[in-house]
């Protein structure tokens, strides 16, 4: 695993809605060399890679976690009422930050 300043390639993440993530690399854009997090969907949405700027990776976005809490998860809880759980969440945080 590589470490990129709190950001660590490879590593598992939670979102602070309940979605997990794996970081896959750090990358740079072309247009102003901003940093930004590549990371893959691991669970319960569908598998997918996804590219976030790096600096909401270091403002409690997303948690570091261990893989037995990634097996546990994956293994102990029901996919779709999950899916509810987590979308039901993100619609009450972004409601919250319009009333701000």
């Amino acid at each position: 695993m590589t470490v990129h300043h709190l950001v660590i390639v490879g590593a598992p993440y939670r979102h602070q809605d309940g979605g997990l993530y794996r970081v896959q690399s750090i990358g740079k854009s072309t247009v102003d060399q901003s940093r930004h997090v590549v990371h893959q969907h691991l669970y319960p949405f569908e598998s997918t890679t996804w590219i976030r700027p790096y600096a909401e990776w270091t403002r409690e976005r997303f948690k570091l976690i261990s893989e037995d809490e990634v097996t546990e998860e994956i293994n102990t809880t029901d996919r779709i009422l999950r899916r509810e759980q987590i979308t039901a969440a993100k619609a009450t945080r972004r409601a919250l930050t319009e009333h701000k």
